[in-house]
């Protein structure tokens, strides 16, 4: 009767667990490691740290939605919105310019 072999008595190739963490698209360590005995490699040297890992996961800091920083006097602050482009008019304009005063909310339109 031959005998059969286990699949964990195969000797595993050694293989940098930073080279096998580029290749196999920036998993986690962990995740890493359970693949590469898997596919019969043994991982060498430490985990190290992965700049592009750092950067796909950072965040950006919140910004606040609304803006408490009214106009105290008239013209002090103006709401400047470019709109278009529109159908051409007779002197070729395509886009309106929308002014708003901060202060009293008086729409302008150019």
């Amino acid at each position: 009767m031959a005998q059969r072999t286990s699949p964990k008595a195969k000797t595993l190739k050694p293989l940098d667990i930073n080279d096998f963490h580029r290749l196999f698209g920036h998993l986690n360590e962990r995740t890493l490691r359970v693949t590469m005995s898997h596919h019969g490699y043994k991982p060498t040297r430490t985990f190290e740290f992965c700049e592009s890992c750092a950067i796909a996961k950072a965040k950006a800091k919140p910004i606040a939605k609304t803006n408490y920083n009214f106009a105290t006097k008239p013209g002090k602050k103006l709401l400047l919105d470019l709109e278009g482009p529109f159908l051409t008019t007779r002197n070729g304009s395509e886009y309106h310019l929308g002014i708003i005063d901060n202060y009293s909310f008086k729409e302008k339109a150019f």
